[in-house]
């Protein structure tokens, strides 16, 4: 067996689809659906990224970050991106779904960076979806994950999401909001 190579910031792009996905084009580590009040939500925890979509009506949104590599679909991609820094996405789809998301590149120091990690994976293993990667181990001996928590209403869904990539010390996280009507 070949062993993987640890990820990568520059192995993690954002894209905004238009359409559903479906599960076949991910490594899915885990999975939720929700049905509240006339609307279906789904979360998908990927190999080292994760899948957002909201269902109302005839609409469909996806936010999807995940490797490039991935053959995703051009068909209804509305934007997409690589993340660094700091960005915010606002935008009101078909003058009925609020979709805004903040996307946050954290790059630490190797102290503060250990400490995090061990802080967030642990509470990312009592609630949420969480995967570790141990296939993928830094150098170093520090273990990948992806984590995702959440919130449901009967009009919207909070997903805060933490994508750890210990051989750059750096956390990706997001943080998407979706209001329905």
């Amino acid at each position: 067996m070949t062993r993987r190579t640890e990820p990568r910031l520059d192995c993690l792009c954002y894209r905004l689809y238009e359409r559903p996905m479906h599960p076949e084009l991910f490594d899915l580590r885990g999975q939720k659906r929700f049905t509240p009040n006339g609307f279906e939500a789904s979360v998908w925890l990927a190999d080292q990224g994760h899948v957002i979509a909201v269902h109302h009506e005839e609409l469909t949104l996806t936010e999807v970050f995940i490797d490039p590599a991935c053959d995703l679909p051009l068909r209804g991609r509305l934007e997409g991106w690589y993340p660094q820094g700091e960005k915010d996405v606002d935008r009101l789809y078909c003058g009925r779904i609020r979709y805004r998301m903040v996307c946050q590149v954290e790059v630490m120091r190797p102290k503060v960076y250990a400490t995090m990690h061990k802080d967030t994976l642990a509470k990312g293993q009592t609630r949420g979806l969480c995967a570790t990667f141990p296939e993928r181990i830094s150098a170093e001996g520090v273990v990948p994950f992806s984590w995702l928590d959440f919130e449901i209403t009967a009009h919207s869904l909070h997903v805060f999401a933490t994508h750890a990539l210990p051989g750059e010390l750096t956390m990706l996280k997001v943080q998407t909001l979706i209001d329905l009507p």
